[in-house]
């Protein structure tokens, strides 16, 4: 069966890019800072929004906005072994510019970032975490990404990992 598609609507960590290393290093210093078992986040953590994982493992008295802002900057930080997936920099630029968009549950400022560090470009339209109230896995910015896009979520082709 032949099925055409509008748009591609990629998810950027572990699709696209390898940031896995950066983020577990990041996230494995925070869990040791607040006795959190590191094991148990790592389970909950990838593809979710950052402050939604702090709220969800912090202690009560920790302030999630500047533990979110701190481990932001702990990430954007250290990106040298942040590195395109194998033919991800070829797909993507085979693509027409305007049907193809990111959508990550990564702050736009740690995208932009992980992105040069693979020296891969940004698409023109990216959907972050900054862009909806429920993020990943709510459906919320992928049809954000279709309708920013022009074209019907149902004519696009989501790839996820």
């Amino acid at each position: 069966m032949t099925r055409g598609y509008a748009a591609f609507l990629f998810d950027m960590d572990g699709t696209l890019i390898d940031s896995i290393p950066s983020a577990v290093r990041a996230w494995t210093a925070w869990a040791h800072r607040h006795a959190i078992d590191v094991d148990l986040l790592m389970r909950h953590m990838h593809g979710v929004r950052a402050i939604e994982t702090i709220r969800r493992f912090a202690p009560a008295s920790v302030d999630a906005e500047a533990e979110f802002a701190a481990l932001l900057q702990a990430e954007m930080d250290d990106v040298a072994d942040v590195v395109a997936l194998p033919g991800a920099a070829d797909f993507v630029a085979a693509l027409p510019v305007d049907r193809w968009a990111i959508v990550t549950s990564a702050p736009l400022a740690l995208a932009e970032r992980r992105l040069a560090a693979a020296g891969l470009t940004p698409p023109r339209v990216m959907v972050t975490a900054e862009d909806v109230t429920s993020g990943k896995p709510a459906p919320d910015a992928f049809l954000l990404a279709a309708d920013r896009l022009g074209v019907a979520a149902a004519d696009c082709l989501v790839w996820e990992d």
